[in-house]
């Protein structure tokens, strides 16, 4: 499955993948994929967050799209922040937008 299809299929079927929805869900099935596909697309996605964020490199990527959906409320940034259904609604949109910005940039270096 090239990245366009697993993004459209994050967004539009996230059961095909088990995923249930919640922002933990997604984070931890892109951190297991990242890690089954060696030279995978995601590689760089942290660096490219906190370049475009401007934030250090020391941040995984879930913080880095944390402090994008909330960056007013430091308060969620936190790994044990109480986060509503809403709030996971918000992180995996945002999620989905950056990685879909992500995949536009890292294709167009490519050609």
């Amino acid at each position: 499955m090239n990245p366009e299809e697993l993004l459209f299929n994050l967004k539009d079927r996230p059961s095909m993948f088990g995923i249930t929805g919640s922002f933990d869900a997604y984070s931890a099935f892109l951190s297991g994929y990242q890690h089954a596909e060696e030279g995978s697309w995601l590689l760089r996605f942290s660096e490219w967050l906190s370049q475009r964020l401007g934030c250090g490199s020391n941040m995984g990527w879930q913080t880095l799209v944390t402090m994008a959906a909330f960056p007013d409320d430091s308060e969620k940034w936190g790994v044990r922040a109480g986060r509503t259904t809403a709030d996971d609604e918000v992180l995996v949109s945002t999620l989905l937008m950056l990685l879909h910005v992500y995949l536009a940039d890292v294709l167009c270096e490519k050609s």
